[in-house]
Order: structure tokens, then sequence, then C-alpha cells
């Protein structure tokens, strides 16, 4: 029965693929498992006829062969041969590794770019690594309240008596180690659960490693960076909204909050060891973001969110060569009405039917005037000077 209703299902989702995706932009990665065995994942995203945002996993498969771009090619193109997507495909989101980003680009022709999420991952964790010691530490006194549920108990327990106004009692937080998130949940958590957590290890007598009054008070300021960085890896994975408009305005918002703590006199106090990690933090954002508003397709996203438009871009030459690329988008449109317009006024120049339409002047005056470019710079002007809408939070509020 499940394999025929495998069947079932998979030609109900290839018909529906096949109507309604236009064009798709793909996510893929390769990964490991813990027992050494490699995998490919490759997802198509488009938008329906309905405008709703539509994500297909095309598939899942293990993949024995050498992670060389040949082969990652020849993978790639077989699901998408397999699902008739490959002349569909607009654009293409890995991580940056060379082997992929050549098999997309190079060998399948396809546009790419680096997984945002993927790349926020990788700066923050080479930016905590003056804290490795420190997170180590509290990797291992997590284990230990994780494995022993004596220790667990009385954790809970201590909270239930003496911390009550933070809720329910809460458990501690393990890292793992591909999500540098995780990192700052565990960190949060242990901060959160300081009081308790001195208590209990204080009445298990172990070997515990040593966490300064220096130390703790740098977990704190840790946390306050990394809050925001958290924000937008929650917020940039999301895949029941739209994300590609939100690159440039999180990223120059992330290097903007860096320069605060920076520069800001109420972050002046920071322990130099998180100056060093914001330093870091924000050189990781300038390298491998260099250059973002200047793509074409972010640009476009931005633009055309009615919530971010152009307020949040810095390089002004990127915003004119964006305003050039819409216009000439416009043209286009309004060229290609203008010759649909005037294919139909000649079929109803040869068609002896009489309507009272026919010579309505008053209708053709009130048509936009002007040559196609004025018309078309007139046209995202008032775009950009209407209204901006609010955003909302991914509770929706």
């Amino acid at each position: 029965m499940i394999p025929a209703l495998y069947q079932q299902t998979l030609s109900s989702v290839r018909e529906i693929v096949s109507r309604d995706a236009k064009s798709v932009c793909l996510t893929t990665d390769l990964w490991t498992s813990s027992q050494t065995e490699s995998y490919i994942g490759v997802t198509a995203h488009y938008i329906d006829d309905n405008f709703e945002p539509q994500k297909i996993l095309l598939g899942c498969k293990s993949f024995n062969e050498s992670h060389t771009s040949a082969n990652l090619t020849k993978a790639l193109k077989n699901v998408t041969d397999e699902w008739n997507l490959t002349k569909k495909v607009n654009f293409a989101i890995s991580d940056n590794a060379r082997n992929i980003v050549k098999a997309i680009e190079t060998d399948l022709g396809w546009k790419h770019y680096g997984c945002f999420a993927h790349s926020l991952n990788l700066i923050v964790q080479s930016a905590l690594r003056p804290i490795e010691q420190l997170v180590e530490n509290i990797k291992k006194i997590v284990a230990h309240f994780k494995r022993s549920t004596t220790a667990t108990d009385m954790l809970l327990g201590y909270q239930l008596k003496n911390m009550t106004e933070c809720g329910e009692p809460k458990r501690l937080i393990q890292q793992v180690p591909t999500r540098w998130n995780s990192t700052f949940f565990m960190l949060r958590r242990f901060l959160l659960l300081q009081e308790a957590l001195k208590h209990c290890m204080a009445l298990i007598e172990r070997d515990w490693p040593n966490i300064n009054t220096m130390e703790w008070e740098l977990m704190g300021e840790v946390c306050t960076v990394l809050q925001p960085f958290e924000e937008v890896t929650s917020s940039i994975s999301g895949d029941e909204y739209l994300t590609g408009s939100m690159v440039i305005v999180m990223t120059n918002c992330l290097t903007e909050i860096c320069d605060d703590f920076l520069n800001k006199e109420e972050f002046a106090l920071f322990n130099p060891t998180t100056k060093e990690i914001v330093t870091s933090l924000k050189n990781g954002l300038k390298e491998r973001f260099v250059g973002v508003e200047h793509s074409k397709t972010f640009g476009l996203c931005t633009l055309l969110d009615p919530r971010f438009k152009l307020l949040l871009f810095k390089n002004e030459y990127a915003v004119t060569d964006l305003k050039r690329h819409v216009q000439s988008l416009i043209i286009g449109m309004i060229t290609r009405d203008s010759s649909t317009d005037s294919t139909t006024q000649v079929e109803e120049r040869s068609s002896s039917v009489v309507s009272a339409w026919n010579k309505d002047d008053l209708l053709k005056k009130s048509k936009p005037q002007g040559n196609a470019l004025a018309r078309a710079i007139r046209e995202l002007q008032m775009y950009i000077d209407d209204e901006i809408l609010p955003r909302k939070n991914l509770e929706g509020k």
C-alpha cells in the first residue's frame, strides 16, 4: 500500500508542478549523516496562479559518489529533468562550497547565490572563537545535567521553590554544532538559570569547570550582541513567506547594529572580548556580503517589497543602477502592451460591428501621454513615493 500511495502522490504532485510552476527557485544541500552516509536534497519553490508561494521536495536521495562538481551537476540535472524543470530554474540557493557553486553556475548555467543563513552561520561561528573555551566549559556542565536525572530534578526543583517569577521550570539547552543560534540559546538559558545552576553545582560533588564572575558578565554581553543575529537567522529561515527582499535590509541593519555596539556610549563598558566579537561580526558581514546591493535579483526583490522599497539601501550608485534596471523592465511591459493595443485596434477597425465605443475620443485622451521612458520613470516614482506598508513580526503582529 505504501509504494502505491507514493506513486499516486508523486503523479499528482508532478501534474500540479507541471501546470503551476512557470519558473522555480531551487534550494539544495548535501550532508553526511552520523553513520557517514551522504545525501542530497533538492526543493523547488515557486508562485502559483493564486499568487501563493509553494514548495515541493523534488528529491532527497543517497549520494555515494565523490562530491565533485561533475557528480553534483549530474545529480541536480537528473532531479530537474525528472520533474521537467531544468529549463525553468531561474535561481538556485546552496551553501558556499566550491564544488556545488561550480556545478550550479558553470556547469548548469543557473543563477546562484550562497545561502544567507549559512553565510551568517559561518560569520557568527568565526566571531565566537575568542570564547571557545567558555563555550566548551558550559557544554560540559549542560551535558552532565542532560545525562543525570538527579541533577536535572534538582535544577527543576530549585526553580519551583525559588524562581517562581520565571514561570514554568526550564531545562538547559545543549549546543548543536551545525547551528550557531543553538550556541546562543544555550548561553541565554544558562544565564537565565544562573542562580539555580550555582546552587545545584555547589551541592553536587563533581569537578566542575570554573566559570568566574567576569565570564558570567561576558556571557550576558555576548547574548545581547547575538540577539539581533538570532532574530535575523529565524526570519530568513522561514519557508511560508518570501525572504529574498530581506537580504539587503538585514545585512545593512546588522552592520548598523554592530556600529552601535562599538560606538554608542551605553556599550562603552563592554568587555574587550565582546568588542572583539562585535568587530569580527561587522567585518564578516562586509566580507561575505560585499556588493549585495548591486545584485539585480535582491535589489529588485527589496524595491518591490512595499515594506522596504529603497529606504534601507546605503549605496547611491546601486540605487541609481537599480532604478535604471526597473525602468527598462517597465518600458518592456509598456512596449508589449502598446503592441497588443495596436493589434486590438486593427481588429476592431476591421470589424463590421458598429459600437458606441468605437469613436470615443475622451477615452483616448485619458491615456498616459509621453514616451515609454517618461511613463516608466513616472510609474516607478509614484510607487516609491507611495506609503510604506508596516512590517509584521514572526507572530504576524
